[in-house]
């Protein structure tokens, strides 16, 4: 086969007769067609493959309107954040017209490999679109990510043992911790929380820090600021981030210390370095607080009226003045 000037046509049943022409022998002013036939009509299965400049080529993806105009959008500006290899796309403008997203190639390929390297693209964001309009993972992100669990659960494991090492290092310690638990997310809560907050599937890991979560709970205040010190010291773990809604409450009255930990982890003959953990530390009374409010307002798709926020508020300061008075009564007994 050979190559021309100008535009031209490769039919799909004849792509495997290009498996020896190859991207770099397209001229500078060479536009390929790749045609189909249906119902004895030919179609434009990809159009304008063409030089973009020495090592790299374009080409249109054409997607039927039956995808919606969101879901093309959405998928194609996720690309452009994560993969770089889509340049412009453009919106079908009438009934059984074609979306269309340009797509980058930037590996020197035969014709043939071009062709199944295009079609691959295509039936990617076909899945991305469809996985948009479910609000579902692409199969390809949820098995990476259920791969990836049983790092976070050995790294939720480590924070959660540490934090029992705090609690038997004296009998002191005992009483300072009442309890600490650990979870990580499943996949199912993992893919809800994608779409609820809008995030990309491609950034995840980037994106959550809750994936792997540990929650402690202290008798009093001034045990929360206690284990928190210890954390900030502790040389497996770096704390990356911290929050003292304690000090600042949410508008709803949530209160308690939040921070954000990586540790290393070694898991199947591999060191996976800075694996996040959010860990909560709280009162016994800020944790009835949450336990109260939780299963009432978490994932809630509205905004709370007003008057139960107010609600909400006040149960928060009535506990707190508890904590308060409990921790002036234990420094006086202290002082006796």
């Amino acid at each position: 086969m050979y190559m021309q000037h100008g535009r031209m046509d490769i039919w799909d049943l004849d792509i495997d007769s290009y498996d020896d022409v190859f991207l770099t022998d397209l001229y500078d002013d060479t536009i390929i067609d790749f045609v189909g036939m249906y119902l004895e009509e030919p179609f434009e299965i990809y159009s304008c493959l063409k030089r973009y400049n020495e090592n790299e080529w374009t080409v249109n993806v054409l997607f039927k309107d039956f995808i919606k105009a969101d879901a093309i959008k959405y998928v194609y500006e996720d690309r452009v954040l994560h993969f770089a290899d889509v340049l412009d796309f453009g919106l079908a403008k009438y009934e059984y017209d074609s979306h269309r997203i340009t797509f980058l190639i930037k590996d020197n390929m035969s014709l043939k490999g071009a062709y199944e390297h295009i079609s691959l693209f295509h039936k990617e964001i076909i899945e991305d679109c469809n996985c948009f309009e479910a609000k579902k993972l692409n199969q390809k992100v949820k098995g990476d990510i259920t791969t990836q669990l049983p790092i976070y659960y050995r790294a939720m494991t480590k924070i959660k043992m540490e934090i029992e090492n705090f609690k038997m290092e004296s009998k002191d310690n005992g009483y300072k911790v009442i309890d600490v638990s650990g979870r990580v997310k499943d996949i199912n809560s993992i893919e809800e929380k994608v779409y609820r907050k809008q995030v990309s599937q491609y950034s995840i890991c980037n994106t959550f820090d809750d994936i792997a979560g540990v929650r402690c709970t202290c008798e009093f205040l001034d045990n929360v600021y206690e284990v928190m010190e210890y954390l900030q010291t502790h040389p497996l773990m770096k704390i990356i981030q911290s929050e003292d809604k304690i000090q600042s409450p949410s508008i709803e009255g949530y209160r308690g210390i939040h921070i954000i930990a990586v540790t290393d982890i070694y898991y199947r003959n591999t060191l996976y370095k800075d694996i996040k953990v959010e860990i909560q530390i709280r009162t016994s009374f800020q944790n009835t607080w949450s336990m109260k409010t939780h299963q009432l307002t978490y994932k809630r798709n509205k905004d709370l009226q007003p008057e139960i926020i107010e609600i909400m508020c006040e149960l928060s300061n009535t506990l707190n003045n508890a904590d308060i008075i409990s921790q002036e009564m234990k420094n006086k007994i202290r002082c006796l």
